[in-house]
């Protein structure tokens, strides 16, 4: 094996150092404002953050090892600079604008249980991200869907299932969290029994209580793309903590 040409060689380390360290940034900034604690597995970060990470560690490092060379001139090698970061920005861009898409929009409350929604399924159904805001201040939204109470609300919400708009989409439906507390409490989750069954979340729980100084909390199930997690609320409704119901798959 020949031994590398050493303008390839200091041009592919510089790039893959810059790609390292842009790799790390993004990593940080998607965690922490599209991916938040505790939705980074709930949603899915792990698998958009291996796309962008190997489309920005691979693609323009490998670029570089095919086209730069100490044996083209300095206005070629320059193109090829250009063009391999054109390509390498075009394909990052590209698969952010993906992970955006699957990012946690909300957390809905209908009925018994609560749904992860991505920005995606408002996107699709609005053309934009609703703001929710006015409804709740944490990084994703916790909301409380609440059912109709008029006969002219049941027949909307009727026309609005047949139009395919479920209901923890339906943002005609959202209320403050706080106002579905007392539904919230009646969820059919017996904390008991899936302690019991799965008697690892006791020390999830004892880590949530001790770090967030609470001794009672309100227990719910969270339906994801990527499973059924046990959904941990203050009694003042602030969202706690999520937790991975072992061997329940996504329905």
């Amino acid at each position: 094996m020949g031994k590398m040409d050493s303008l390839k060689r200091r041009a592919v380390t510089w790039h893959l150092a810059l790609s390292l360290l842009l790799s790390i940034v993004l990593t940080a900034w998607l965690l922490l404002h599209w991916f938040p604690a505790p939705f980074s597995f709930a949603a899915g970060a792990l698998t958009g953050l291996v796309i962008v990470v190997s489309v920005d560690m691979c693609l323009g490092p490998m670029l570089t090892l095919l086209l730069i060379h100490s044996k083209k001139s300095l206005r070629e090698n320059i193109v090829d600079g250009i063009v391999v970061a054109t390509l390498q920005v075009s394909a990052l861009g590209y698969g952010l604008w993906q992970v955006s898409l699957a990012r946690p929009a909300a957390v809905v409350f209908w009925q018994d249980s609560f749904y992860l929604v991505k920005a995606f399924d408002y996107q699709e159904r609005y053309g934009k991200q609703p703001d929710l805001s006015k409804l709740s201040s944490e990084p994703v939204p916790v909301i409380y869907a609440r059912y109709p109470l008029l006969l002219s609300e049941l027949e909307q919400l009727e026309r609005d299932i047949k139009a395919g708009i479920v209901p923890f989409e339906n943002k005609a439906l959202y209320r403050n969290v706080v106002e579905g507390l007392a539904e919230i409490r009646k969820s059919p989750l017996d904390i008991k029994i899936l302690l019991k069954k799965y008697p690892q979340l006791q020390l999830q729980l004892d880590a949530l209580a001790e770090t967030n100084a609470q001794k009672k909390f309100i227990y719910s199930r969270l339906h994801s793309d990527y499973g059924i997690y046990l959904l941990v609320l203050a009694e003042d409704a602030r969202l706690l903590g999520l937790l991975q119901v072992p061997d329940e798959p996504a329905q």
